[in-house]
């Protein structure tokens, strides 16, 4: 579905009751266009003669250039709405989505059965306007917190992203492919280990005709095949 304002209105009223206890002031919500966010939020603040800091004007945006599931555009407001919360309530978190955000996003996906994220994944939100067959290194990442994450590294950061998410505490498995679906397309090419929240059965079928590869970290091939596949693929003599 596509947002609307009277939609995400009802929305914000019904999820603010729900998750925040109704503690959220009404705030501006605006449409927008962007093709490399589905939400944002806006702040302006002001200090004043004590130092003390105030918001002056705030909104939420939403894009309408995606074509999303009822459930995506829920997570995608209350991911904003937890922005909305913690600069409401002056707290200051360790970074945009730092250990408060995570905090409030966990307990809400686990109390709720949400699948809020830190990213608003677009690439998974829309099909490929480029049709074209390339060759993708795909990266699938199954998280500590349950989800799958997908990413497609540039060509010259594949070791160095593949040895920065083996050492994470919050990655549980990696896996590493080639395709060319043209699904992929439009993953930008990651330059460090930004992924994105993705559904697994979506991924799946798009990796079907996918080749794995086995990264050591230092080279990347097709993974061999199992001994008793060689076996059962040897001629008869």
């Amino acid at each position: 579905m596509t947002a609307t304002i009277p939609y995400l209105q009802a929305q914000f009223t019904a999820f603010n009751a729900l998750c925040f206890g109704g503690k959220l002031p009404p705030i501006d919500i605006r449409l927008g266009r962007s093709r490399q966010r589905l939400g944002c939020f806006h702040q302006t603040c002001y200090r004043d003669a004590h130092g003390v800091m105030h918001l002056r004007e705030c909104h939420i945006r939403v894009s309408t250039a995606f074509d999303l599931a009822e459930d995506t555009l829920q997570d995608v407001l209350i991911h904003e709405m937890i922005h909305y919360y913690i600069a409401c309530s002056g707290l200051r978190d360790t970074s945009s989505h730092g250990t408060l955000f995570r905090r409030m996003m966990d307990t809400i996906n686990l109390r709720y059965d949400r699948h809020i994220t830190t990213r608003h994944a677009t690439a998974a939100c829309e099909l490929p306007a480029d049709t074209r067959r390339r060759s993708h290194i795909v990266g699938v990442i199954h998280a500590t917190d349950g989800g799958t994450y997908v990413i497609v590294p540039a060509r010259t950061r594949i070791f160095s992203i593949h040895n920065a998410l083996s050492h994470s505490p919050r990655v549980k498995a990696l896996a590493w492919f080639h395709s060319t679906s043209a699904f992929f397309n439009t993953y930008p090419r990651s330059r460090t280990a930004t992924s994105y929240a993705i559904d697994a059965g979506t991924l799946s079928t798009h990796l079907t005709d996918a080749t794995p590869l086995v990264c050591d970290g230092t080279c990347i091939r097709p993974r061999p095949h199992r001994l008793e596949d060689t076996k059962k693929a040897a001629p008869a003599m």
